[in-house]
């Protein structure tokens, strides 16, 4: 896979940025959006299409992941490519209050993700909200934490692809999230030793006319930088189907890893995947040999 980024600030007022996604299937609007910084005091707006503030890793895209994919209860909860729907998000950086600094996020966008919602030909609004912390725990040490939720109708109302008329009595699907990372950089060596650690939980409920889906997943990762220019780590995945009847279903994955920075545009990582659970009639292993290089100025952005 491979994407092309532009990006312009247009005014002292605002910025764009355009990310187009190439792969075998085609090419896509991975996201395309403006953001004014400063319509308020500490208040910015994004309009358009974007990865949405859901956690942590659901804002970043595959290239500057920590690990080779997304973490298995996201793409199992939120859907393959996580939640990227096109509206409005408000992000304020409150006063600080208990937390050295707090952020607030409200999103307002189409329910698009068919995988939760009505889908793109019926999208009624879903809304967003989001709070961090984030704390200075020492010199060394910093801790963040993050509150997320999440709701929108399921239901189709309206006229589909053939001109017919589909009108479904109200459904909603409503998602809940938990994330805590804790990073260790000492000051005199932040560039050759880090600790990382990160940690995320999913909760979804969807109403459906037969029988309710409800699904809880989470993963956890530590990664270890011991050199300037290599880190391992080990994630650990947990996650329920998505799907009814569930409740004593669960699938889980166990990945080592570790990546080689032979500078800030290229990186290159050895990764295996171990995938098990629960009525699962075949374990998967799978071992990946990744290369990722960026050309311009913006490097290996998370997003």
């Amino acid at each position: 896979m491979a994407e092309l980024q532009f990006q312009s600030n247009l005014d002292p007022f605002s910025f764009t940025k355009i990310i187009l996604e190439f792969s075998p299937e085609g090419v896509e609007f991975a996201e395309a959006y403006i953001t004014w910084s400063r319509l308020f005091e500490n208040v910015s707006l994004t309009a358009g299409k974007f990865r949405q503030q859901f956690g942590v890793v659901n804002r970043w895209h595959a290239h500057g992941l920590d690990q080779f994919d997304w973490p298995l209860a996201m793409t199992t909860i939120l859907g393959e490519e996580g939640l990227n729907q096109t509206g409005l998000s408000f992000e304020w950086l409150m006063p600080a209050f208990i937390a050295d600094a707090n952020n607030l996020f409200i999103q307002l966008t189409n329910g698009e993700n068919e995988h939760l919602f009505a889908g793109e030909l019926f999208s009624f609004p879903s809304t967003l909200a989001r709070l961090t912390s984030y704390y200075d725990l020492s010199l060394n040490t910093y801790l963040e934490w993050g509150v997320t939720v999440l709701a929108g109708k399921n239901n189709r109302r309206g006229y589909d692809e053939n001109g017919e008329l589909i009108l479904e009595s109200d459904q909603f699907t409503y998602l809940g999230g938990l994330d805590l990372t804790l990073l260790w950089e000492p000051t005199n060596k932040a560039r050759y030793r880090s600790f990382l650690w990160r940690n995320e939980l999913y909760y979804a409920h969807k109403d459906q006319t037969e029988e309710n889906i409800n699904a809880i997943g989470a993963y956890t990762y530590g990664e270890y930088q011991f050199d300037r220019s290599w880190n391992a780590g080990l994630r650990i995945d947990l996650t329920q189907p998505f799907e009814a009847g569930n409740k004593d279903n669960y699938l889980y994955q166990i990945i080592p890893y570790i990546t080689w920075w032979q500078s800030p545009w290229v990186k290159i990582r050895l990764q295996y995947n171990y995938l098990n659970g629960r009525d699962v009639q075949n374990f998967d292993q799978t071992l990946r040999l990744q290369l990722v290089w960026a050309m311009g100025p913006h490097k290996h952005d998370r997003y």
